[in-house]
């Protein structure tokens, strides 16, 4: 078992629910980069459940307020493009049940190189581009 795993089932979740809910975010936040795209994005949100900065719950870090764009800007979050949520779903698993990616070290937050959301550059640091996604760190300790 990996220690991701044991973390989220030592904390009562629903493997099916979080598989489900972060296969979700990776079909709406990044279908468009392929298999490796969305494990580095599953990555951040694996990233913050393991952060004692955000919460305990791949579900919940999803739905805190305006930080994954499509949980607000899209009523229908349904994911009808069935080759893409097949790799979604096996990103997902991936990311939940093997240790062999790397963490990305501290990356919490990225966008897409088509947007430069409003947010203080100084307390972050550029790690990678994975695809059309640029990552970043925090570099102090409130981002």
């Amino acid at each position: 078992m990996t220690l991701f795993k044991h973390i989220l089932l030592s904390a009562g979740l629903s493997l099916s629910a979080e598989t489900t809910a972060l296969a979700q975010a990776l079909y709406h936040e990044a279908r468009g980069e392929g298999y490796h795209g969305q494990i580095a994005v599953g990555l951040v949100i694996k990233n913050r459940v393991l952060s004692d900065r955000w919460p305990n719950s791949i579900h919940e870090v999803i739905h805190q307020p305006y930080q994954f764009s499509y949980v607000h800007e899209m009523d229908d979050k349904t994911m009808h493009n069935e080759d893409a949520r097949e790799t979604a779903y096996r990103a997902a698993q991936a990311v939940l049940y093997s240790d062999q990616w790397p963490s990305m070290g501290n990356v919490a937050f990225y966008h897409t190189d088509a947007v430069k959301p409003l947010w203080d550059y100084s307390k972050l640091q550029k790690e990678v581009v994975v695809g059309s996604h640029v990552f970043y760190s925090c570099v102090v300790s409130s981002c």
